[in-house]
């Protein structure tokens, strides 16, 4: 039997010194990296071993962590995650920020359409409680990873529709902000990683038309359901965001704005209507 202290320094050999391992053993123990290594001694119970000794070969692999673990972080929460959803990245939370800053203070109906695990409809509900807000999308099997996160986070108020994309609502239905991280890479794109084309589902990541097809929908659709001076923000590429603005532009918005990732990359563009 191993010490939590042996498990963590194997993973860590196994992973090439990754920060993963520390990651990985918190889950496998349901405890933090602090008393992990406050107990480093202790032996850690033979399941929680062969879980772990598990996750790892299965990172080690190229699997992606969250898969295996079944859980991963954004924003402020820890939210349950499966092959049917796309892993939530850091580079997200700029959609998050930039929703939040379109949106202000202020009590509004708000959708967030391709919701899959829930990420951004729940940190949105999170930082604006007194927001009504609905998370769409086309994946049964996604909107019920959504609502188990929804219980998870004690989220009750978030309302989930199945459809894809405007096909959730109603033809007169209307909202004064509008978000959305939809697939925009291209199936060519020798940037993809293997393990996302591998493992994470392909309706969330490649978009038809050098991955600007789904976009052009929820953009062009986007004033069908906007109520007026109403706000959109979408997630894209960092090489489309011209293509992106000018979009925007045809569709009738201002104020069109692009946002930087947290590598300094476009990200983001949000407009309002007119």
């Amino acid at each position: 039997m191993s010490s939590y202290g042996d498990l963590l320094r194997w993973g860590e050999q196994r992973l090439d010194h990754s920060q993963r391992a520390g990651f990985l053993l918190e889950d496998a123990a349901a405890r933090s990296l602090v008393w992990l290594r406050a107990h480093a001694k202790d032996a850690a119970p033979a399941d929680i071993e062969q879980r772990y000794r598990d996750w790892v070969e299965r990172v080690a692999g190229g699997e992606p962590d969250a898969y295996v673990s079944g859980v991963t972080h954004f924003w402020k929460l820890r939210l349950r995650v499966t092959p049917d959803v796309l892993i939530p990245r850091p580079d997200t939370e700029t959609l998050v920020e930039s929703a939040l800053e379109m949106g202000g203070e202020r009590p509004q109906r708000v959708a967030d359409l391709g919701t899959g695990s829930g990420a951004v409809a729940l940190s949105l509900a999170l930082e604006r409680p007194t927001w009504q807000i609905i998370g769409t999308d086309r994946s049964a099997a996604a909107l019920d990873v959504a609502r188990r996160n929804a219980l998870d986070c004690a989220f009750s108020g978030v309302r989930w529709r199945q459809g894809n994309w405007y096909d959730a609502f109603a033809t007169d239905e209307r909202f004064d902000g509008l978000v959305s991280n939809p697939p925009y890479v291209a199936s060519d794109d020798p940037a993809l990683a293997p393990a996302v084309r591998q493992y994470e589902p392909a309706s969330a990541v490649i978009a038809d038309d050098n991955g600007l097809a789904d976009l052009s929908v929820l953009i062009g659709q986007a004033p069908d359901h906007l109520h007026p001076r109403g706000w959109l923000a979408v997630e894209h590429g960092y090489a489309q965001a011209e293509a992106v603005a000018a979009l925007f532009a045809r569709a009738g918005f201002t104020d069109i704005q692009c946002r930087k990732d947290l590598a300094g990359h476009p990200r983001v563009t949000c407009g309002r209507l007119r």
